[in-house]
């Protein structure tokens, strides 16, 4: 059988990783819509998160101008504008097609050179046709999928998309209740600038059992917005178990 590579990080939380994504709940019930979450906040995005570089070095140290690489959970765009600067061929996805939007706007050049590619893409309902040398799972985007089940289906479909000797990269977080306790249940705020605009988060977390469960509430003059999100916690065990029911070879796990 083809022998895959995967480096595998967990990391603890840093006020970067405030993200505004939505999942499934339990088999096909959400929350929230998918769609309609990404849509309200896809704004937002690049505000809070769009200067976060810290991971940038690691995916750019394995990606090489000869790889086609596949950032899975692309977002706005964020990880994948050096990639083609670097000479590689890549391919960004996202189930939010308005999280895309404002991706093909920020690389619109790297579109037209035809060194990146966007789709509106579900990696839990199928995999990509092609094979990618490196596949890049970033910005704890695999702790939104809640169920065994849906994790085990979205790693079999990336492996199917994997080429051989193919090397996945997947950025996994610890959770802040887990590990700063004392702001279990306490409300957070921070205040961000955006063309003129004040727009302030509050937000507070809580586990329940290995999810942690976020409420943000986000305030733009007299316009409010509430999201309740949630995220489920991987141990290293877990994970190294998940990704060899997958098919997964020669895991390694860096902090």
């Amino acid at each position: 059988p083809a022998s895959h590579t995967l480096a595998f990080r967990t990391r603890a939380k840093s006020r970067f990783t405030e993200l505004l994504f939505d999942t499934r709940a339990s088999g096909d019930q959400k929350s929230m819509s998918s769609q309609q979450t990404y849509k309200r906040f896809a704004r937002y995005y690049d505000l809070y998160v769009g200067d976060f570089d810290a991971d940038l070095p690691l995916y750019r140290s394995l990606c090489t101008p000869d790889h086609n690489v596949l950032e899975i959970g692309c977002g706005t765009g964020r990880v994948l504008r050096p990639l083609p600067e670097d000479g590689c061929r890549v391919t960004g996805v996202d189930v939010s097609a308005d999280m895309l939007r404002v991706a093909e706007a920020k690389l619109r050049a790297y579109l037209v050179q035809k060194n990146l590619v966007l789709k509106n893409h579900d990696f839990r309902d199928a995999p990509l046709e092609g094979q990618y040398d490196r596949i890049l799972v970033t910005f704890f985007m695999f702790n939104y999928l809640l169920t065994v089940s849906e994790q085990q289906q979205f790693l079999l479909n990336v492996r199917h998309s994997l080429a051989t000797n193919g090397v996945m990269i997947i950025d996994l977080f610890y959770p802040q209740p887990l590990a700063l306790p004392a702001t279990i249940g306490q409300w957070q705020e921070t205040v961000f600038q955006a063309e003129g605009q004040q727009i302030v988060l509050r937000q507070r977390r809580r586990m329940v059992g290995n999810i942690e469960e976020r409420i943000q509430i986000y305030v733009n003059g007299t316009h409010q917005d509430e999201i309740v999100t949630r995220r489920c916690y991987l141990s290293k065990k877990q994970a190294e178990v998940l990704l060899t029911q997958a098919g997964f070879q020669n895991l390694q796990v860096t902090n």
